[in-house]
């Protein structure tokens, strides 16, 4: 069961439809009156909107604003009963989920925006006034699934740390091996020639380890900046029965492996408030919803990559869809074995959506 968001606003609110329990098609219109009673005077607007409102498996609620349109402004008088019309296009949008972590629901809201005096200050408070459940029939076209911005494969090729180890060491063998030259030099060797032996061993093993270390990250940095280069794409192939994930790299040498997989996550933030220092802390959660392995078959001749998904898995996986507090998020993994050198692995993120459209961005989310 969804959790009901708490109306707020002073002046009660009643919502009516023209069609009750109608199912709307996005781009459909939904129609209706608003019927407000003022409860004293004020002043502000009068608003109807379609929420996509998610409730947390821990209670915590949260709504993303999907249309909106302004039905009256003006004063609110006290006793005064009026009625306004109201007409709004049902947007595109996942209009019901029930999931591990958060469930999802689509609703009609009314809300009030009234004029608000803090001190010296002046501003508006936006208080939802009504609110009921609409059914908006959602997008049946199957998912394809694209790229979205920062892709970049990352290694662990040169490291402060390594770094500092690597010319500490080698520091430090050559700081020991020219300490013995001196003291051979000035001393010569016959008072302590087994320690002089010993010592010059250590150093001699600390600077011939720090060169290859640092040699080791230089070489693993110049491959991992190959792979970095290489262009990624992701796509459906073109009879539109696959998805494609294909890697096009600059060279082919030295890969002995690689493999992807689609990860379909539900992703949860719940905002706490400490109350002895009014420090804001972000409890997070998250649950693998779907994995799909994607094998990537080598093709030397043209340096690629190339890996192919049926589109039909896919089918009853949810797209994108969530607010601030409680979304859906896909992924491709990638990893990719090196001879010679550490794995390499990438996470991209990537945008699904029924026909390859993607949800509008909603106006407010909270």
């Amino acid at each position: 069961m969804l959790i009901p968001k708490a109306v707020a606003s002073p002046h009660p609110v009643q919502i009516q439809l023209d069609t009750p329990n109608a199912t709307f098609a996005p781009g459909q219109p939904i129609t209706g009156h608003l019927t407000v009673t003022g409860a004293h005077p004020d002043n502000g607007e009068l608003l109807v909107e379609v929420h996509a409102f998610t409730v947390g498996s821990d209670g915590h609620p949260g709504y993303a604003q999907l249309a909106s349109q302004s039905v009256y402004t003006g004063p609110f008088h006290p006793g005064s009963t009026n009625t306004f019309p109201f007409h709004l296009a049902a947007p595109r949008c996942v209009s019901r989920y029930q999931g591990h972590l958060f469930s999802l629901e689509t609703r009609l809201v009314a809300v009030t925006l009234l004029d608000s005096q803090h001190g010296s200050r002046t501003g508006v408070r936006r208080e939802p006034a009504a609110w009921m459940p609409i059914a908006i029939a959602q997008d049946a076209r199957p998912l394809s699934i694209a790229p979205m911005v920062g892709w970049q494969l990352t290694g662990n090729p040169s490291s402060y740390v390594g770094c500092c180890s690597g010319i500490g060491c080698t520091g430090l063998g050559a700081a020991g091996l020219l300490g013995i030259g001196l003291t051979v030099l000035l001393n010569g060797v016959a008072d302590g020639l087994l320690w002089v032996a010993g010592a010059g061993i250590v150093a001699l093993f600390c600077f011939v380890l720090g060169l290859s270390y640092i040699f080791v990250l230089l070489r693993n940095t110049a491959v991992y900046r190959r792979i970095g280069e290489s262009r990624f794409s992701v796509g459906l192939t073109p009879d539109g029965q696959a998805v494609s994930v294909e890697i096009q790299l600059e060279r082919f040498k030295g890969i002995v492996g690689a493999s992807a997989v689609i990860r379909v996550d539900e992703r949860t933030e719940t905002l706490l408030f400490i109350r002895e220092d009014t420090r804001k802390q972000s409890h997070k959660r998250s649950h693998q919803v779907a994995l799909q392995q994607i094998e990537l078959v080598p093709n030397p001749a043209e340096l690629k990559l190339v890996g192919l998904l049926p589109r039909a898995a896919l089918s009853r996986l949810p797209p994108n869809v969530g607010n601030n507090h409680a979304k859906i998020l896909w992924h491709l993994d990638l990893h990719l074995q090196l001879r010679g050198c550490p794995d390499v692995k990438g996470t991209f993120p990537l945008d699904a959506a029924p026909g390859g459209e993607p949800f509008p961005v909603p106006q407010i989310s909270s």
